[in-house]
């Protein structure tokens, strides 16, 4: 594991070393790195951005819906509101035409190589707490609001920081539960004849 950590560490013309093992010691360049298939580059491992999205459809061929400028047109209109301070997931629940309009267009925490590359390169570049402009992808025009972008690690540790939060409450609860229950017997009088 010692010598797994120092070589996946280096950069490609690095050198390590010594580093001592049972086997005695040891010295590391690596040459050259590849990412493993399947894999998201690494650089987009590691940002996470949280977003809502509103999305008006654009209608393909031989199928009923708006046209492009309709769909356009739409789009700018619910801009021009949320830019107004209307608020962005109620505008989502009215207007998004996405499975996710009902949750007001939340997406959740997703990295880089997840979404289309229109609608990633808004979600990256995007300042956070801002309304975008107009986004064409394949699905049609989408609005999109960065609620927050952090490192994976910080997400990680927001979703184990509520887990514990989550758990803690939960003990409490349950002393102040017990803690009622105890009273509640010493404070009953029971008259058996």
């Amino acid at each position: 594991p010692e010598m797994e950590r120092e070589v996946f560490s280096l950069q490609p013309g690095e050198v390590a070393g010594p580093v001592r093992t049972g086997q005695g010691f040891h010295v590391f360049q690596v040459l050259e790195s590849r990412e493993k298939a399947g894999s998201p580059k690494q650089e987009g491992s590691t940002l996470q951005a949280k977003a809502r999205h509103i999305l008006v459809k654009v209608a393909t061929e031989g199928e009923e819906g708006a046209s492009e400028e309709e769909a356009l047109a739409k789009i700018r209109e619910v801009r021009a509101e949320a830019v107004g301070g209307a608020d962005f997931a109620e505008l989502a629940k009215k207007y998004s035409e996405d499975e996710n309009a009902a949750d007001g267009g939340d997406l959740g925490w997703f990295g880089k190589g997840v979404m289309v590359a229109e609608f990633e390169e808004a979600a990256f570049s995007l300042p956070v707490g801002e309304v975008s402009e107009p986004v064409r992808t394949p699905f049609g025009w989408h609005l999109l609001l960065v609620e927050a972008r952090e490192s994976k690690r910080a997400v990680a540790a927001t979703g184990q920081r509520d887990k514990l939060r989550e758990r803690v409450m939960e003990t409490k609860a349950q002393a102040l539960y017990r803690q009622w229950l105890r009273d509640l017997r010493l404070r009953a009088f029971v008259d058996v004849r």
